[in-house]
């Protein structure tokens, strides 16, 4: 897990114009995810963030490899909605943008010792704190 933690940290920070190109702010936090986006006051979280969970198990026949499933946690500042009739279009909008940036490093980004990360889901989650999206992959 450390070797490909460290190479999402990389890719991150090698490509901030994946992020300003389309006027968006870079990531300005990656960490392990320990519950930051439910209980932001006991954690600093710098917005945009992405907190990453994972959990691996045995490949689906004895001889496949272990399989690992990430998920990531991508936090905004919060107030975004996507009313047509309001001010806050562009905010929604941005939301959008900001989850295609980060699926546009996710996708088959590895490791050393890993396969092409595949997106395999998304959904988004609530809470009064942040505009949050979990994106997930397997390899």
């Amino acid at each position: 897990m450390e070797t490909i933690y460290n190479k999402i940290i990389e890719v991150f920070n090698a490509n901030p114009q994946v992020f300003t190109d389309q006027g968006l702010p870079t990531v300005r936090q990656i960490d392990v995810h320990y519950g930051q986006p439910d209980d932001p006051e006991s954690f600093e979280v710098l917005c945009p963030a992405i907190f990453i969970a994972w959990e691996m198990g045995p490949g689906e026949e004895d001889t496949e490899a272990d399989r690992l499933t990430l998920d990531f946690h991508i936090l905004q500042e919060p107030g975004a909605a996507t009313e047509n009739y309001s001010d806050r279009l562009t905010e929604g909008l941005e939301y959008m943008r900001m989850i295609k940036a980060c699926k546009h490093l996710l996708n088959y980004l590895r490791a050393d010792n890993t396969t092409p990360l595949r997106w395999f889901r998304e959904r988004q989650a609530i809470t009064p704190f942040f505009r949050y999206h979990i994106l997930t992959y397997e390899c």
